[in-house]
């Protein structure tokens, strides 16, 4: 959204029609105690100057590579091909909404049913949605799906999930009344097995596993499924 600033003109004209002298006078029904007098902030940069700054803020960033990172919680190392910057700066993809006449969105479409069919290709799901705006969402709207496809009421959360997704299933468990059932890691970062068995039960509607975890480690599927 453009910022349009108002001029010094157009301040003095709205103070006048308010039949105030400054933009202060807008506060005075606020007790002096809760009023900031001064706000402590820097003289203001120009843009060469400003680029500058960030410039040397960011020299002390470790960089990566050719530093290793195994910090996990969502930073692992990733390659993006070069084409995939200029296919989502298209403004066909600028939004995650169905557009509403497909006729006129064909490539979007298209491109929407590959993505899926290739994760469902992936993953070994039968289905894939690729209409949700983030992990955390997609995450809760599929435990609030597995529950009330199974009517089951506790959903089983393996390992060391990332803890922002985790507030937000807890956040939608709260709304729809179920249970979540956290199984912890053991000592080598991934989920314990061992006590992973017995907290899958018959009132199980899903269990939850991030794949890398929040660790950064990659989780066995098979003696989890």
């Amino acid at each position: 959204m453009t910022y349009l600033p108002n001029a010094d003109a157009e301040r003095a004209e709205m103070l006048a029609a308010l039949e105030l002298e400054t933009v202060d006078g807008l506060f005075k029904h606020l007790p002096e105690s809760l009023r900031i007098n001064r706000v402590d902030l820097p003289e203001p940069l120009s843009e060469v100057e400003l680029v500058q700054y960030f410039r040397e803020l960011g020299r002390l960033n470790v960089r990566i590579p050719p530093s290793h990172s195994f910090l996990g919680a969502g930073a692992s190392r990733r390659f993006s091909p070069a084409i995939v910057n200029q296919v989502i700066s298209r403004p066909d993809f600028y939004t995650t909404y169905t557009p509403y006449q497909a006729e006129a969105s064909q490539g979007t479409l298209q491109a929407t049913y590959e993505f899926q069919s290739m994760i469902t290709l992936l993953t070994g799901l039968d289905v894939a949605n690729a209409s949700l705006y983030d992990g955390a969402t997609s995450l809760a709207e599929a435990a609030a799906m597995a529950v009330a496809h199974t009517s089951r009421q506790n959903v089983v959360v393996a390992g060391a999930l990332h803890p922002e997704y985790a507030q937000v299933l807890e956040t939608y468990a709260q709304a729809q009344h179920y249970e979540i059932l956290r199984v912890p890691n053991g000592p080598d970062g991934r989920v314990d097995t061992a006590k992973l068995e017995p907290a899958v039960t018959a009132t199980t509607a899903a269990v939850i596993v991030q794949q890398p975890n929040f660790y950064g480690v990659l989780e066995d599927p098979r003696p989890i499924s």
